[in-house]
């Protein structure tokens, strides 16, 4: 079964969504809003092909920018040992910063942007029950990073799930049991679960 997971990739601020496509007893609607992906995001091409000089110019500067942030040591350690493990050859990947949402989120597990260099991965997942699906989770959008616009076709709509994607991720060996903890419901029982301790945190601050 394919995994449906829904995700939209965009420049700037804005955040290509790594999303669950599942209804979590959350939202007035009954089913899950897929997201569309935008026209453009940063390009990361592959070796054989020099990306141009806007292209390495605009990377520098949010490369610059991303340094001042701090990634997360825990977050940071795995996207380390994966770069090693899967793509040591990809140096740009460690020029990202990866870091812990301070939003809440619903729907939301992870998001890459590109262009500024960043990773942010969902609070509700800072627990122990649930770190253990952080590298499957950290890989699916390490393959984005990698791949960038390379999978793009004049005249089609873009899938940023298609095949290319999909043979690069599934070389990570947890990545169809996570598919299916999100589709079981295990993503949804995480955002309630963090929802309680946060109540909780709250009642006893009082």
């Amino acid at each position: 079964m394919p995994l449906h997971w829904f995700e939209k990739v965009v420049r700037g601020t804005s955040r290509n969504l790594y999303k669950a496509g599942e209804q979590l007893g959350l939202f007035p609607s009954p089913s899950p809003v897929r997201a569309t992906p935008s026209r453009k995001k940063h390009t990361v091409l592959p070796s054989s092909e020099a990306p141009s000089v806007d292209t390495q110019q605009r990377h520098k500067k949010h490369a610059r920018t991303s340094r001042r942030i701090k990634s997360d040591p825990q977050l940071a350690r795995i996207w380390e040992s994966l770069i090693s493990e899967y793509f040591p050859e990809e140096t740009q990947l460690r020029e990202y910063r990866v870091v812990w949402s301070k939003r809440r989120q619903l729907r939301t597990l992870a998001s890459c942007n590109i262009d500024s260099l960043r990773v942010r991965v969902a609070q509700e997942l800072n627990h122990p029950k649930h770190l253990h699906w952080l590298s499957p989770l950290l890989y699916h959008e390490m393959c984005h990073a990698v791949l960038g616009d390379s999978i793009r076709q004049k005249g089609e709509r873009t899938r940023w799930h298609g095949p290319e994607f999909r043979a690069l991720e599934k070389r990570h060996p947890q990545i169809s049991s996570f598919d299916q903890w999100i589709h079981s419901g295990g993503w949804s029982s995480a955002v309630r679960s963090h929802r309680a301790r946060e109540a909780h945190a709250k009642r006893k601050a009082q």
